[in-house]
């Protein structure tokens, strides 16, 4: 049997197919404690997105951006029966923003809920999808969030972060700082204000293995004393006067790396 050669036509439509079926590279992390949501959800942006995680509890929401280099999170606003004026999803939104600020966040939520939300625009989430969306409405608003990571990504990679010169000085201090990266060691740098500590301690990161892990620099300087033990080993409700939740301190929430100064 004779194989049929195949026509240019034919190859438009095969390609016009392909195109079609072809997802986008991004990895999406959706959360909420309804799992009818979560199934909805991971049904169908599967279909366009090459990683979809979905979560119902957001306590595992720091460990599974980091674990699976999200860079656009759906969080719904509302977690506990009970506590539906969506401020937990404010909550969460700006531990994300702290620890993951290039991660971009949309946010879930009913009618009742949309003052709340356009509270979280003016926090730093990109937008807010209302409940129950239409699917044309939420593949939009997330293609917009991956354009953004992307445009993020790609003026970050032309940006000079680290020290520039060729010096002696320099380049011992980069010499040193990517044999160090290779290892687990404690590090301490020494310097005077403005002399670049932060900058060196954020190339060693960069270089070592866990350079996809977060980096989260704390400025012990404008930590209030009396807050000090709480910002950095984290507090359970009620320990004082405005604890109205556990939070976790920066100790709990890092992998190794962190810059204090």
């Amino acid at each position: 049997m004779k194989n049929c050669p195949i026509s240019d036509t034919d190859r438009t439509i095969s390609d016009k197919r392909s195109s079609l079926m072809k997802k986008i590279n991004a990895s999406v992390l959706v959360i909420d404690d309804q799992e009818e949501v979560l199934i909805a959800a991971r049904l169908f942006l599967k279909r366009h997105f090459n990683e979809v995680t979905t979560l119902s509890n957001p306590a595992n929401i720091i460990k599974t951006i980091s674990e699976k280099n999200v860079g656009v999170v759906l969080l719904d606003m509302n977690f506990r029966y009970g506590y539906e004026n969506g401020k937990e999803g404010i909550y969460w939104m700006k531990e994300i923003a702290q620890i993951f600020p290039d991660v971009k966040i949309i946010l879930m939520t009913s009618y009742a809920d949309v003052h709340t939300a356009v509270e979280g625009i003016k926090l730093g989430a990109v937008d807010y999808l209302l409940k129950p969306w239409e699917n044309d409405k939420l593949l939009e608003i997330i293609k917009h969030a991956v354009k953004l990571v992307r445009k993020q990504s790609k003026a970050a990679t032309i940006t000079v972060d680290y020290f520039t010169g060729q010096s002696e000085a320099i380049l011992k201090a980069y010499k040193t700082a990517e044999r160090i990266a290779k290892t687990d060691v404690t590090t301490l740098i020494l310097g005077e204000n403005g002399t670049g500590k932060f900058v060196l301690a954020k190339y060693i990161h960069d270089q070592s293995i866990r350079r996809n892990q977060p980096f989260v620099h704390v400025d012990l300087g404008s930590l209030n004393e009396n807050l000090f033990e709480s910002e950095l080993f984290g507090y359970v409700k009620g320990a004082f006067t405005d604890a109205h939740q556990d939070s976790m301190g920066r100790f709990e929430k890092q992998t190794p790396e962190q810059s204090f100064r």
